[in-house]
């Protein structure tokens, strides 16, 4: 069985879907497990009421493991009491009152085993479950959900519990949607009453009556519908089962619990239709003065039945002679088969030109990366070095312009480092000019007592410091000028050296993509192999497949692994499926099958041939299967029994037997086929070792105890 559930699952619909054209009712389910032991359909069942159960159960038990068993032991039940099940019966409510019985046989099982165990014994706790803080309040609710009466209870839980909309429960449960909407309403009414008389909060009454099947249903984990599935069938098909004792022992609890309730149910069915029959028989003698009709007025109205001697016992079992059924055949599926290469690569020339060298054969064994063939390409080489020249002068000029940056960022810091020397010889300049100023403005103020000489020689040094200063001053701003220029000239340097870089990357490309196209002289083999074929010889001109080259120089196949491609027919379509286990046989190894399982399935149906493709991996170690090696299949789909004509019975439902389970003659439903010589070929219903009533005549009904003879051929 497949680890990962919902690829099973979408699996399973898949194989179930064969008849259907939507989703497949619980009913049909049932059915086919009933009939065939499908285990497909029981595994999409518990898939299906998983969550709900599963939730039922951890609410009663708040424990997971014993959670986990009641769980199991539900659906055990279900595969016990498949067969008898009504098909008007909606398969959610059932298995909700066999959780709540199951659940509660776990817990007294717990209670018997804590009452047993010594005080001061350590044990493990079980992990807590989420929402501890109203389990107490769903506890209850699950109670009264079980008192409900039983058709408000299958539309409650339907609808709350397994998240249904009025619509689906109306179709599950064979009424009209606006009964289901009252049936609903009238539940929830009763369940709000009893639950405020338990004392629960009106609050959390709202919430606990008010949660969808998402909160009350809990994640069916992966592991445990496994366990469930392999164990439910094989106890299904009597096999030996794995499963606890403990499991087996709720389950029997379980059984004999559902056998009394049927039997005080119908204890008390009995009860009231003879209260009615005795009162019909009292108001029928005080209205008209006379017995029953029929009865003797000197003897009284009820009597015990006396059994007179020589009467056969109603109740001894019945003496059948069984015999078992002969496995005549095995239907399957013969068809041709092929091999073909798990892996195949035609090599082409990549590149034109002349076929220069080829180092295989047919035959070779060669490996990933291995190269088999050259082209001589004579002007791709030169282009790749004249490519490589042109990348190493892009190179040279990209170290050419970051040599100008260089220079042109020292000449901006040189330019920089002269402004603060012009502007303190401005400021030098400025100071001698106030000072020449002064004197001057001194030696004319003193007027008289100054020669017009010292006047004189006073205004030619004040002219001559002004115009030192305005020389400096225009300094000042022919530095900062230079500086300026410089900068831009730093710039014109850097994008030169990023031109440079870009041409460096375009000639680095294009060098790669030259020696991309010498290496595409050379043809390696992309994968392990052995060379099956080869078009081509040294000195041959060679075209690629886009030039019009037709075949492959080379054709390499891996064959340590090999794939057998099988055409099933229409009508085997349907039964074939991933997994199925195949005998393949090969004229050339003999008549001894090779046994696979089908890898792959083409699903759809080729409209030519009318067959589906269908693959399965081989593993090829030794190289005895080669590709093209012819074979056919024998898929084993079904057996067939052979009985005789009398032991098997018809109505209008179809062809039946009785099979002896138990001590008990239980009706069985088969797919048969007569034959002309006196035999019923049996297609499904039955197993290899039931044992069948060889003439059911005098058996009607199903569940009748029987005393079997010695069972025959």
């Amino acid at each position: 069985m497949a680890h990962d559930p919902l690829r099973q699952i979408l699996r399973s619909i898949g194989r179930l879907g064969e008849k259907a054209g939507g989703t497949i009712g619980d009913a049909q389910l049932l059915d086919r497990f009933v009939r065939s032991r499908d285990e497909a359909a029981f595994e999409l069942l518990v898939w299906r009421h998983g969550p709900m159960v599963l939730g039922v159960c951890r609410r009663l038990l708040g424990d997971c493991a014993d959670a986990d068993d009641a769980f199991q032991t539900t659906f055990l039940v279900l595969v016990r009491k498949a067969a008898s099940v009504s098909r008007g019966e909606a398969l959610g409510g059932w298995l909700y009152q066999v959780a709540y019985r199951a659940a509660l046989s776990v817990r007294a099982t717990r209670a018997k085993r804590t009452a047993r165990e010594q005080d001061g014994v350590d044990r493990l706790i079980a992990p807590p479950l989420p929402d501890a803080d109203d389990s107490e309040v769903r506890r209850v609710l699950d109670d009264e959900i079980n008192r409900l009466p039983a058709r408000q209870r299958v539309a409650f839980i339907l609808c709350c519990l397994e998240g249904k909309t009025g619509t689906e429960a109306a179709q599950l449960i064979g009424c009209a949607p606006g009964t289901v909407s009252s049936r609903l309403t009238r539940a929830r009414e009763r369940l709000r009453r009893r639950l405020l008389r338990r004392g629960v909060a009106p609050a959390a009454i709202a919430t606990a009556i008010g949660l969808g099947g998402d909160v009350l249903a809990a994640p069916l984990p992966a592991i445990l519908l496994e366990t469930t599935v392999t164990g439910a069938t094989q106890l299904a098909t009597g096999g030996a089962t794995l499963l606890p004792a403990q499991t087996i022992s709720h389950v029997e609890g379980v059984l004999r619990a559902m056998f009394v309730t049927k039997l005080k149910y119908a204890a008390s069915l009995v009860a009231v239709f003879g209260m009615l029959v005795l009162g019909g028989a009292f108001a029928q003698q005080a209205l008209f003065g006379q017995p029953p009709a029929g009865g003797d007025p000197e003897k009284p109205l009820v009597q015990k039945a006396i059994r007179q001697p020589g009467d056969k016992d109603p109740a001894a079992p019945i003496v059948v002679t069984v015999i078992e059924p002969v496995l005549n055949a095995a239907r399957g599926n013969d068809a041709m088969a092929r091999v073909i290469a798990a892996d195949k690569v035609d090599l082409f020339a990549a590149v034109p030109g002349r076929l220069q060298s080829v180092k295989v054969d047919i035959g070779d064994r060669v490996r990933k990366g291995d190269i088999l063939a050259e082209v001589d390409a004579p002007l791709l080489k030169l282009d790749e070095q004249l490519q490589h020249g042109a990348a190493e002068q892009a190179k040279s000029l990209v170290l050419e312009a970051e040599a100008s940056v260089r220079t042109a960022l020292a000449e901006v810091e040189m330019a920089k480092n002269r402004i603060p020397v012009a502007k303190a010889d401005a400021k030098g300049a400025k100071f001698a000019t106030d000072e020449a100023k002064a004197r001057y403005e001194r030696e004319v103020a003193a007027g008289n007592t100054s020669s017009a000489a010292d006047r004189s020689l006073a205004l030619a040094t004040f002219n001559k410091a002004n115009s030192d200063l305005q020389a400096k001053e225009a300094e000042v701003a022919i530095v900062a000028a230079n500086v300026t220029v410089k900068e831009g000239k730093l710039a014109q340097a850097e994008a030169a050296l990023r031109t440079a870089r870009s041409k460096v990357e375009s000639a680095q490309l294009a060098l790669e993509r030259a020696r991309v196209m010498v290496n595409m002289t050379r043809i390696a083999s992309p994968i392990d192999g052995v060379v099956t074929k080869r078009n081509a010889f040294p000195g041959e001109l060679v075209r690629t497949a886009e030039s019009g080259g037709q075949e492959p120089i080379l054709t390499v196949q891996r064959v340590d692994v090999v794939r057998v491609i099988v055409d099933v027919p229409e009508a085997e379509a349907l039964k074939t499926k991933v997994g199925d286990v195949v005998d393949l046989y090969f004229p050339a190894l003999g008549d001894k099958p090779i046994k696979e399982k089908i890898a792959r399935s083409g699903f759809a149906l080729d409209p030519k041939t009318g067959t589906m493709r269908v693959e399965i991996d081989v593993a090829n170690p030794d190289l005895k299967l080669r590709p093209g090696m012819p074979g056919r299949t024998e898929q084993w789909l079904y057996p067939i029994f052979q009985l005789p004509e009398k032991a098997v019975g018809k109505d209008a439902e179809g062809h039946f037997v009785y099979v002896v389970r138990g001590g008990k003659a239980q009706l069985q439903r088969i797919d048969g086929q007569p034959d002309p010589k006196g035999f019923v070929h049996v297609i499904s219903g039955l197993r290899r070792d039931d044992l069948v009533v060889a003439d059911p005549s005098k058996l009607k009904g199903t569940g009748i105890p029987v005393e079997v003879k010695p069972a025959s051929k």
